[in-house]
């Protein structure tokens, strides 16, 4: 669970950081519907911030092919983060949570957040009937249920 978090702030950094190039792309490729070679992004320096070793005019920044490819990307990192993010909606209880419990109860508690959600289903219907499942019981609980269905 750990190394979903540290991947999901990776790949979250990585997207915020490539953001501000991503709606360049958008806004001076995409709406403008132009094509990536066409565009070249350029700054102009103040006269107020140039010491006497850096030119005048405009500063080349990235040209539009560099900029559709930093896009590439950040699209790609938005999908990887949604599917991590995804992923990682079915998290344990908090440790703040399990101390107030038995180890039995906590033991329980990790194997019930590790079934999938229709597993889960399963337990949870099977506790509206006051039947008590188990890791040891589950598969015997599961085809009885799927068999009074």
């Amino acid at each position: 669970m750990l190394k979903m978090a540290a991947e999901l702030k990776r790949v979250g950094r990585l997207r915020r950081l490539l953001e501000p190039l991503a709606v360049l792309y958008e806004k001076t490729v995409l709406e403008a519907r132009k094509e990536p070679f066409e565009v070249r992004l350029t700054c102009q320096q103040s006269l107020d911030n140039v010491s006497g070793n850096f030119p005048l005019g405009p500063i080349h920044v990235i040209e539009g092919d560099s900029l559709q490819a930093a896009y590439e990307v950040w699209q790609e990192n938005n999908r990887i983060e949604k599917e991590l993010r995804e992923k990682s909606r079915v998290v344990e209880p908090s440790p703040k949570v399990l101390n107030f419990l038995s180890p039995p109860e906590r033991k329980w508690l990790r194997w019930f957040y590790s079934l999938s959600e229709e597993d889960k289903e399963i337990v949870e219907l099977c506790g509206e009937k006051d039947v008590s499942v188990t890791p040891a019981n589950f598969k015997q609980m599961k085809t009885n249920l799927i068999e009074d269905d």
